[in-house]
């Protein structure tokens, strides 16, 4: 492989994992980051403006698209070591830039993360504690024979009763109103899109969703437990308390874990040592062992589920 070959090669996959990482970053801020990753791995020398000549493209299929200084502020000037990469999990939403200036406002202050194996992220990359819930999620099987909207106005029967949700294709009630209005409107190639969105198992579609709210911190971790009640619950599936409490922790774990773009490609975990020091963390973290071991019977269950949000009762069915 010739020098100019690899060093292309290094940086599309650095731009990759610094991405998948931070979410948004400045082309100035990332060549720091490789300056810090260089004394962590054998690299490539690369000077900024080999970053500079590599983000003129953004080459095809790319997690990131590159976007000039003055195309998020009006009164930045355009130079190309001010580009953007802005991770394509940010394009979707109503509101794009919003959510970008909600990104850059939350990492003020916190240190980029770079870690040693910073170029395994190049790829879509699942921990331990990602695999471990994302194999529970397809293990929930749908048990009710009903399905009800979130609203209540609407209820038919599930065609999938009985079926483990690693095995079914499922569409929301809310993109089914979107269907219906789309095909009113006579949007062929818009219906297709979206049907497309969700013709992979529904266990799938589900954990992604779930771990795109961690790594953007859209929603706070109780409001991500509530999603995820609430899109099992649409599906068919009865939770008892010790399911509920089993996914709260291993969505706790994932959380804690996960490499979230606010906080720069940090875990919770890391930043809490990085700013509060290792004694503080592992007191914390004995406090809440020491809690978890008080949830022995249905009752101090209850109480722990309600603390993290769900609305639970006395009345779920409680294994003994």
């Amino acid at each position: 492989m010739s020098e100019a070959i690899e060093k292309k090669d290094f940086t599309e996959r650095f731009f990759r994992a610094a991405v998948r990482l931070y979410g948004v970053v400045e082309l100035s801020a990332l060549y720091d980051v490789y300056k810090e990753y260089c004394a962590k791995a054998t690299v490539p020398e690369l000077e900024l403006g080999d970053f500079v000549a590599f983000s003129s493209e953004t080459p095809k299929d790319s997690p990131y698209i590159i976007l000039e200084a003055d195309e998020l502020y009006s009164d930045e000037p355009r130079t190309p070591e001010a580009r953007v990469l802005v991770s394509t999990e940010l394009l979707n939403g109503e509101d794009m830039l919003g959510e970008i200036y909600g990104i850059i406002r939350q990492q003020q202050g916190i240190p980029f993360c770079v870690p040693e194996n910073m170029l395994d992220y190049a790829e879509p990359f699942e921990n331990e504690q990602d695999r471990e819930l994302h194999r529970y999620i397809g293990e929930l099987r749908s048990t009710a024979k009903y399905l009800t909207s979130a609203d209540g106005t609407q209820t038919f029967e599930s065609k999938h009763s009985g079926k483990k949700l690693r095995y079914f294709s499922y569409i929301p009630f809310s993109d089914r109103q979107t269907l219906d209005a789309l095909t009113a409107a006579g949007e062929t190639e818009a219906c297709e899109r979206l049907k497309k969105v969700y013709d992979r198992p529904f266990g799938d579609i589900l954990f992604d969703n779930v771990m795109f709210l961690l790594r953007t911190y859209r929603l706070d971790f109780e409001q991500s437990s509530e999603f995820m009640l609430a899109n099992i619950e649409e599906v068919g599936v009865e939770p008892d308390l010790r399911m509920l409490n089993d996914l709260v922790e291993r969505l706790e774990n994932c959380y804690n874990a996960c490499r979230s773009y606010v906080n720069r490609g940090w875990t919770t975990i890391e930043l809490q040592k990085l700013f509060y020091g290792e004694k503080a963390v592992r007191e914390a973290e004995e406090e809440r062992s020491a809690e978890a071991e008080q949830y022995e019977d249905a009752a101090s269950l209850v109480d722990k589920l309600k603390d993290y949000g769900f609305n639970v009762k006395m009345d779920n069915k409680y294994p003994n």
